[in-house]
């Protein structure tokens, strides 16, 4: 298991225990203003570059891939350290987006190692809509790995169509990566006990066992909570 991270999330320090790192490249077709320093802040560990979509009528998948070949061929070969990445979370980001940016990529650089598709659980499923969405999302899963972004959980979920989840974002910026997906499993935050102040929604009657929901009154002064029945 080896730890990554993404460096505009951590743009002051370098975790010293960090295996890989993904620097952000592009904003759209945009260069990132802080790339250039990023990436050579990093050059001791694997690096890999990070593009960031803003989908617009103008700039689709084939815009989107051009540039990011455009930087990938300023910074070769140092760019096939690592796998590109593509954040799906962005608007109007969807299968087709994904199916067309990936055979640009592909077939304008070569990459040694698969793309990977930045995204969270609850997203992928999302997108998994419209007119054959199972065919394109496999026929993408052929091209691509997913980078499962999941906090507050010990370990992640597998996502639908996945057999082997490599990369798990644990933490905001933080990842692992292990080839068989072995992670390390991280400790949940356990939420703090209830104040006084949290009052149950629903009473039950000591005598009889029906429920009542209680009127939760909050003072304007003391900000005080009090239950009205």
């Amino acid at each position: 298991m080896i730890k990554g991270y993404f460096v505009h999330k951590f743009p002051d320090a370098i975790p010293s225990s960090y295996g890989f790192a993904f620097v952000l490249g592009l904003i759209g077709i945009n260069t990132d203003p802080t790339f250039d320093a990023n990436w050579k802040k990093v050059f001791r560990i694997h690096r890999g570059i990070y593009q960031r979509p803003m989908v617009t009528a103008e700039n689709d998948a084939f815009q989107h891939s051009s540039y990011l070949v455009q930087l990938c061929q300023n910074n070769n070969p140092a760019w096939n350290d690592m796998p590109l990445v593509i954040n799906a979370l962005m608007p109007a980001v969807d299968l087709t987006f994904l199916d067309v940016w990936l055979n640009q990529v592909i077939l304008q650089l070569k990459p040694k190692v698969k793309p990977l598709i930045y995204i969270t659980q609850k997203h992928w499923l999302e997108i998994q809509s419209g007119p054959n969405a199972e065919v394109i999302s496999k026929r993408i899963l052929l091209k691509a790995n997913l980078l499962s972004s999941q906090f507050n959980v010990s370990l992640p979920e597998t996502p639908l169509y996945v057999d082997n989840l490599k990369y798990w974002e644990y933490e905001n910026g933080k990842m692992q990566y292990d080839e068989n997906g072995k992670f390390e499993a991280v400790n949940v935050p356990t939420p703090p006990p209830p104040s006084g102040d949290e009052l149950p929604l629903v009473h039950s009657c000591p005598y009889c066992g029906k429920q009542e929901t209680p009127i939760i009154y909050t003072c304007g002064y003391c900000g005080k909570k009090v239950r009205i029945f």
